[in-house]
């Protein structure tokens, strides 16, 4: 069971168990900056508590078939982007929906998907790029907007884990075996 353990804004200790209705198994955790906490399913479900008083399901949709890997917000805290098991990369948002405008997780983009399981996401902290890492070695820098891949990467290793740097002008790579590969980044 996942349990939500937080203040409210009062102050007050809360703690809750939260569920997905469907039953999938949680493989991943993201906290938001906007008191939210996101959670991805081994039955390709994203789930979307907002922390308050009480932990409310405000959103819930279904990526893919595939075990979702990887979370990530990008810079603004509205989109989030979703890596799966079998390489799949999506952007979503909430957005209004159908005639009552119900607030529902949308499908901003679709990325160009890598061979191999999504491992990690990492965000700038200046625009709205962000860059993928892949079990096939393959690190990806995409431009949400856009809905573009920008630049491939490749990787003789998997690579565990991608951090950009503060200034989004590299990237910092750990491989499987204690590598650690740097590259440079230029909107040139």
């Amino acid at each position: 069971a996942l349990v939500a353990w937080w203040r409210d804004s009062a102050g007050a200790e809360k703690r809750q168990e939260l569920r997905f209705t469907t039953g999938g198994a949680v493989t991943v955790l993201a906290v938001g900056r906007t008191g939210t906490i996101i959670a991805g399913t081994d039955r390709g479900e994203i789930g979307l508590w907002d922390l308050g008083d009480a932990a409310v399901q405000s959103g819930h949709a279904r990526v893919g078939e595939s075990p979702i890997t990887a979370l990530s917000y990008v810079i603004g805290h509205r989109t989030l982007i979703v890596g799966a098991a079998n390489g799949q990369v999506t952007a979503w948002f909430m957005a209004p929906v159908g005639a009552d405008d119900t607030q529902q997780l949308v499908q901003l983009a679709a990325f160009e998907p890598h061979r191999g399981a999504v491992r990690s996401i990492t965000a700038s902290t200046r625009d709205r790029t962000f860059a993928t890492a892949s079990a096939d070695g393959e690190v990806r820098v995409h431009h949400q907007t856009s809905g573009r891949t920008l630049v491939t990467l490749p990787g003789a290793t998997p690579a565990r884990h991608v951090v950009m740097t503060p200034r989004s002008d590299g990237l910092i790579v750990a491989r499987e075996g204690g590598v650690i590969d740097q590259y440079a980044l230029s909107n040139a």
